[in-house]
């Protein structure tokens, strides 16, 4: 994740799994706010930490599977652009926009 979005999701995090990818990632509080970890999200902490993930990750292609079956069945139900332009619209309105 770049530095420039230290309090943001990178949409490779929605696109991959939406597509029917694994994304290994970056764990953040925003990312365990929207998805289940090691269910619709695999993480890594800190950079060190990475290629041990990636072995894991490598080691185990049943359970990259069921996260990206778990990861694409969340944002298709909750974080589409549909939604996101849903919730834009119910807060614009209950502020009187």
């Amino acid at each position: 994740t770049s530095p420039q979005m230290s309090m943001a999701l990178n949409q490779r995090v929605f696109d991959i799994p939406a597509c029917g990818g694994f994304v290994l990632t970056e764990r953040r509080p925003e990312l365990e706010e929207l998805f289940e970890i090691d269910t619709e999200a695999v993480c890594y902490d800190g950079e060190d930490n990475v290629a041990d993930a990636v072995s894991r990750c490598l080691a185990a292609p049943a359970k990259r599977q069921a996260v990206v079956v778990a990861a694409r069945r969340r944002i298709l139900a909750q974080h589409t652009y549909e939604h996101r332009l849903r919730s834009l619209f119910a807060h614009l309105k209950a502020e009187g926009v």
